[in-house]
């Protein structure tokens, strides 16, 4: 394990990173942990599924690297299951995949970048810095229409209540604030919150819309989250949507 304790979350907000490489090469991952050392950052190793599940939900990571061939599973799937519970964590995959199809897949499913085997260290720490300066511009926290979103946390309010939201249905909400007062398109919906997972002819975003609007509306809030028939949805207070 090649890790710096100290700096923590201290050096990470300085522009260093606490990231989580899941690798089951240990010459690919001993190499990539030291030059993420070397270059001040802190890093820890999963080799398997199972270990990189653990790892994932018991720190506080900047990036996820993470190999989609392990040998007891398809890194794909802590892929999505990271996105189901609205972790937004970056992740940058890696894959001997080099087609365009497995890339746009990948990138369509929830991860941050793409990187195919082999590579060079120096790439993959310009392309962590990279996601580094992008997830540093994201704010804290996102405020309409009487409900807050606490990003960092993962919680989501509404005029002071915390509500109960699942993965999905924090996703969703996220991305009908992000463009309150515009419409948000059904494929919009499905490339963002779903990806490849979605099921063409399934009526699950209805009901995801339906049950954001019970809990968004508990104790008599007014309606925030607006039907444009055979459009989409448009987020905001009646009177701002009209």
């Amino acid at each position: 394990m090649h890790r710096r304790r100290k700096r923590s979350r201290v050096r990470a907000r300085e522009g260093f990173m606490n990231i989580l490489i899941v690798e089951d090469d240990a010459t690919i991952a001993a190499t990539t942990a030291q030059a993420l050392v070397d270059a001040g950052n802190e890093a820890m190793v999963a080799s398997t599924l199972d270990e990189a599940r653990e790892k994932a939900g018991s720190g506080a990571w900047d990036a996820i690297v993470l190999d989609l061939m392990l040998p007891d599973g398809d890194g794909a799937d802590l892929l999505h299951e990271l996105r189901e519970r609205g972790d937004t964590v970056p992740v940058l995959v890696l894959s001997a995949r080099q087609s365009v199809e497995d890339r746009v897949r990948h990138l369509e499913s929830g991860s941050d970048d793409y990187l195919t085997k082999p590579f060079a260290i120096s790439e993959l720490l310009a392309r962590l810095a990279a996601l580094r300066r992008r997830s540093a511009g994201r704010p804290m926290s996102l405020t309409h229409s009487g409900l807050m979103l606490d990003l960092v946390h993962r919680k989501a309010y509404r005029d002071g209540c915390e509500m109960d939201l699942k993965g999905r249905e924090f996703a969703l909400l996220l991305l009908l604030m992000e463009n309150a007062g515009t419409v948000v398109t059904r494929n919009m919906i499905v490339k963002r919150v779903w990806g490849y997972d979605f099921m063409p002819g399934s009526n699950i975003i209805d009901v995801q819309i339906c049950q954001l609007r019970e809990k968004t509306e508990r104790n008599g809030a007014p309606r925030v989250i607006h039907t444009m028939r055979g459009v989409g949805y448009v987020f905001g207070l009646a009177d701002a949507v009209a």
